[in-house]
């Protein structure tokens, strides 16, 4: 049983040594396009998962930016409020505002 199994071992090493002799070229090709190919698969994730991150922090930075204008915004109304209500603050002048100091 052993002598069939060593005979079996050297004729699939001869086999394989005769393939390899023939066509190392067309293995080293297939390698290299499977390397090929897993590269650019690669490639392609890293650059998907960067885009996935610059959206992301586009929109942190559009809700803080949103969060600003909303600030600015209601600082903006306060400030058109006060001018609108300064008139009434003020006393009218009457026409003999001249004699009131004397």
């Amino acid at each position: 049983m052993g002598a069939k199994i060593a005979a079996l071992w050297q004729s699939i090493k001869k086999q394989w040594t005769d393939v390899w002799d023939k066509d190392k070229g067309i293995f080293f090709l297939v390698a290299l396009a499977a390397v090929v190919l897993k590269f650019r698969d690669i490639l392609i994730d890293i650059l998907i998962n960067s885009a996935k991150n610059v959206e992301k922090n586009a929109n942190k930075k559009d809700e803080k930016l949103a969060s600003q204008e909303a600030d600015l915004k209601t600082q903006a109304d306060a400030q058109v409020q006060k001018a609108q209500d300064e008139p009434k603050k003020e006393t009218p002048v009457d026409d003999d505002w001249y004699k009131k100091g004397n």
